[in-house]
């Protein structure tokens, strides 16, 4: 159970019993939205629809000319996506979770930020640990996936993505 509770300034934050602390899942202000992205980088699940819910107060194209001309860009998406990760484990959502996840490694892939390798890395032995073994029950309930099938699934779709991407075909075969 995730008890929600919006404050005035724009903040709507969930609790969720599992992780024993509070989450801001919207933020009116944040920098970087979904409504910064491209229709086709848009998930749809119960993240998506508290987002489009509360609304961004600030138009798109003001989101996209910040968000384009800043020098940190890559710093700033990535840490969105992470965000975005974060937020659909605490709201339990395995499409958003696989949704977000998916992107962000396809977002690392073509970025040229110094730690994408050990990032793509992380992400992938996460993956491969809950594939190869079974995790405690205490870790289960905080991951939106539940089967092993699940999880091999989004590392195929993580694989197949990384493909792609000459400077990751390491990695890839690593893993294969």
């Amino acid at each position: 159970m995730i008890n929600f509770h919006y404050l005035g300034t724009g903040h709507l934050y969930g609790f969720d019993n599992m992780l024993k602390h509070w989450t801001c899942l919207f933020h009116k202000h944040d920098f970087v939205s979904d409504f910064a992205l491209p229709s086709e980088l848009t998930s749809s699940g119960p993240l998506s629809t508290l987002t489009k819910s509360y609304g961004a107060t600030m138009n798109d194209d003001v989101y996209q000319k910040t968000l384009y001309s800043s020098p940190n860009r890559e710093l700033l998406v990535s840490a969105y996506l992470e965000t975005q990760i974060h937020r659909s484990r605490v709201l339990h959502s395995s499409r958003e979770y696989y949704f977000w996840l998916t992107t962000f490694v396809r977002f690392l892939a073509s970025s040229s930020l110094d730690d994408k390798s050990l990032k793509i890395k992380s992400i992938l032995d996460h993956l491969a640990e809950h594939v190869h073994s079974t995790p405690t029950n205490s870790n289960t309930s905080l991951i939106p996936l539940k089967t092993k099938d699940e999880y091999q699934n989004l590392l195929n779709e993580c694989l197949i993505i990384l493909r792609n991407y000459d400077d990751t075909s390491t990695l890839v075969q690593h893993y294969e």
